[in-house]
C-alpha cells in the first residue's frame, strides 16, 4: 500500500476498459435534445393551458377531477421528457474524464440496486414532520418539481472532489443518471476496477450484500488508502451488522457499530432519501460512523444552505473530514439568481404569518 498523504493521486493514461461503450452517440444526442425539447414544448404551451383550464374551468361546469387529470398529464410528460433527456446525453465515464482531468471519484454499488434507480419517494419529500411546520411544508413543495435521483444528488456532491464515474448495468438500454457510466463485458470488469482504483482520489461504496460487490470491498481496502475510502449506509441495522461481521476482516480496525437514531429520522428536518449515515476512515483506519440525522450546520449559514436541498446539504456538511483528509477545501454554496429566488420562496410563509401577526396586533391594541 502506498504512503498516506493528502496529496490525490496523479491521473494515469485512461485504460482500454473505460473506452465508451458500443452505441451510436450522435443517434443518442439527437434523441436527447428531441426529448428536451418535448420537456419545454410541455412546460410553455401546458403551463399556461393548464391556468386556462383552472380559471375558465368553472365557469362552464368543468369537474375538478378533469383539471386535476390535465395537471397529472402535463407533470407526468414534462417529468418523463426531462429525464430522458438527461439520459440521453448523459457523459460516458470516457467522456467526463476527457473534460475534468482530475483523479476521479470511483462509485461502486450493487448492480440490484439500480434497478431502484433511487427516486426519492414520497416519504422523502414530504415526512411526518413537514405537515407539523407550515413554513417547512410550503418549502417541500419544491422537492416535488426536483426529479433528480439519489445518485444524481450525491454527484452533484462529490463533483467537488472529482469526476464521478461507476461500471454501469450490462444490457440496460440507456445509464443511470448521476455517475458517468462505463460498460464492460463480464470478462474485464474486474480489471476496469482496478483500473479505476489506480486512478481514484477516492472510492465510494454503497453498501450492498452481493458476491461481486464484497469484491469490491475487498479490492478497495486492500489497494485504497484509508482516508480515500467513504461508505454509504442504506442498510438496517440487522443488515449493516451482517455486513460487518462479513467484512471486517478487511479493515485492520474493523466497521464502527451501529449508531443511527430512528427516532431522529421520522421528525428530522433532513432529507437523505434511504442513505442512513456514512463511514470514513483516518489515516490510521480509525472508522468513523455519522449519523445523517445527527448532521447540522451553523446557523450562520443557514440562509446559505437554504438555496439547496436538503439531501445536497447533509452530505456537503457530513463530508468535511474527508475533504481535508483529501486536501480539499470545503466551500459553502454560493448566492445565485436561482438560489435567491428558492429563498424568496421559501419565505413567503413566514411573511404571511408575520403580516397575520401584524394585523392581529393592530385590531387588538385599536379595539381597546
Amino acid at each position: 500500500m502506498t504512503p498516506v498523504t493528502g496529496e490525490p493521486p496523479q491521473s494515469q493514461p485512461h485504460q482500454a476498459q473505460v473506452a465508451l461503450p458500443a452505441r451510436d452517440r450522435d443517434a443518442f444526442r439527437k434523441k436527447g435534445v428531441f426529448f428536451r425539447t418535448l420537456s419545454w414544448i410541455a412546460l410553455i404551451v401546458g403551463v399556461p393551458a393548464l391556468l386556462a383550464i383552472f380559471i375558465v374551468g368553472p365557469r362552464h361546469n368543468l369537474p375538478t377531477w378533469a383539471a386535476g387529470l390535465a395537471a397529472g398529464a402535463v407533470a407526468a410528460a414534462w417529468g418523463f421528457s426531462w429525464v430522458h433527456s438527461k439520459r440521453y446525453l448523459a457523459l460516458s465515464a470516457q467522456e467526463a474524464l476527457d473534460h475534468d482531468h482530475r483523479p476521479p471519484v470511483v462509485y461502486l454499488r450493487s448492480f440490484k440496486d439500480d434497478r431502484h434507480r433511487g427516486v426519492v419517494s414520497l416519504k422523502d419529500r414530504f415526512p411526518l414532520w413537514r405537515f407539523l411546520h407550515p413554513i417547512r411544508t410550503w418549502g417541500a413543495f419544491l422537492n416535488s418539481l426536483d426529479v433528480r435521483t439519489e445518485e444524481e444528488l450525491l454527484a452533484s456532491v462529490l463533483q467537488h472532489i472529482g469526476p464521478v464515474i461507476a461500471i454501469g448495468r450490462p444490457h440496460e438500454k440507456l445509464p443511470q443518471l448521476g455517475a458517468a457510466r462505463v460498460y464492460v463485458d463480464q470478462d474485464s470488469w474486474r480489471q476496469t476496477i482496478h483500473d479505476f482504483l489506480a486512478k481514484a482520489a477516492l472510492v465510494v461504496l454503497r453498501l450492498g450484500e452481493t458476491p461481486g460487490f464484497y469484491w469490491e470491498v475487498e479490492q478497495a481496502a486492500t489497494r485504497m488508502e484509508p482516508h480515500r475510502i467513504l461508505l454509504l449506509v442504506p442498510l438496517s441495522r440487522k443488515r449493516y451488522n451482517e455486513f460487518c461481521e462479513r467484512a471486517k476482516i478487511h479493515f485492520p480496525k474493523g466497521l464502527p457499530p451501529w449508531n443511527w437514531s430512528a427516532l431522529r429520522n421520522l421528525i428530522s428536518p433532513n432529507l437523505t432519501g434511504k442513505q442512513k449515515a456514512l463511514v470514513y476512515f483516518q489515516a490510521d483506519w480509525t472508522p468513523v460512523f455519522v449519523d445523517l440525522t445527527r448532521v447540522r450546520w451553523p446557523r450562520k449559514l443557514r440562509l446559505r444552505m437554504l438555496t439547496r436541498r436538503d439531501y445536497i446539504n447533509v452530505f456537503d456538511w457530513a463530508l468535511q473530514p474527508v475533504y481535508t483528509q483529501l486536501g480539499i477545501p470545503w466551500q459553502p454554496p454560493r448566492f445565485t439568481f436561482r438560489g435567491v429566488m428558492v429563498i424568496l420562496y421559501k419565505a413567503i410563509p413566514a411573511l404571511v404569518i408575520t403580516l397575520i401577526a401584524a394585523v392581529l396586533l393592530i385590531f387588538a391594541f385599536s379595539s381597546r
